[in-house]
């Protein structure tokens, strides 16, 4: 049968989807109770901050994700990612082309019209998802933030690059404690840092959390209301504005129709024997 082929082929497309994402791509929800129980199974902080450590207002947080994807590397004869131009490419100084020997230096000919191994070379590579995660937290003490960076290898879990957490002291000064990271990531944590912090502290102020509220609130009222109008257009209306019987009424008319018609029926048969 055609239709519970091509059934089975959209189940089988959807389950492979579905495991190529879980595969490759970063759960924020996943990574972001991981940080917390880390951070909760913290003896330092747990001492500072005061246990249990959680996010503040829920789940608040922000997240730069980038890779994911094939893109298409500029590489060096090594095969490595060419980083910048080398010097003379472009410049007709005697380069060396496939033919052997030193071409002709000819003004303002471009050397893209020689074939040159000097020239840069492409490559289709696939880049790990990669996810900037920063979010404030909580404990009974004091409050924090985390800065997290991770990356999602093909059939991997998460790996934690860096996790960073400022602590607030009482007098509004803050201490930096690296959990994880090596020098690069922590030499760009303040950069990464600085930029996820404007988003988060739009989002964490008052004001928007009362507009995100009003939101919500007028949203419920909207369904209400909806359910309401839905509800009363289920009711029957009278016969004069165009309304019926319910559904069961209907059934339950109709068999009666058929009983008494039945009868006279019947009735008539036995008065022509009589």
């Amino acid at each position: 049968n055609h239709g519970e082929a091509l059934g089975f082929a959209t189940v089988v497309v959807i389950l492979g989807t579905n495991s190529i994402k879980h595969r490759t791509r970063i759960d924020l929800d996943h990574v972001h109770a991981l940080l917390l129980r880390r951070l909760d199974n913290h003896a330092g902080l747990r001492e500072v901050l005061g246990a249990p450590i959680r996010g503040e207002r829920g789940n608040a947080r922000v997240a730069l994700v980038t890779g994911g994807e094939w893109r298409l590397d500029r590489v060096d004869g090594s095969g490595g990612v060419k980083q910048k131009e080398e010097k003379g490419v472009g410049s007709n100084q005697g380069t060396k082309g496939s033919w052997g020997g030193g071409l002709p230096n000819l003004p303002g000919l471009p050397t893209s019209l020689w074939p040159s191994s000097a020239r840069n070379k492409t490559k289709w590579r696939w880049r790990d998802e990669r996810a900037s995660v920063a979010f404030p937290i909580a404990g009974t003490r004091a409050g924090g933030f985390v800065f997290a960076e991770c990356v999602k290898r093909a059939g991997k879990k998460v790996d934690l690059d860096l996790v960073a957490v400022d602590v607030f002291a009482v007098n509004g000064d803050s201490h930096r404690v690296f959990l994880s990271g090596g020098s690069k990531q922590k030499e760009r944590a303040d950069a990464i840092l600085a930029a996820l912090r404007v988003p988060l502290a739009v989002a964490m102020d008052d004001s928007y959390d009362d507009e995100r509220a009003l939101d919500a609130a007028n949203a419920e009222t909207a369904l209400r209301v909806r359910t309401e109008m839905e509800k009363k257009e289920k009711v029957p209306k009278p016969l004069d504005h165009g309304g019926g019987m319910w559904p069961a009424e209907k059934v339950l008319d109709t068999a009666g129709t058929a009983v008494h018609e039945t009868k006279r029926a019947w009735g008539k048969v036995r008065g022509l024997f009589k």
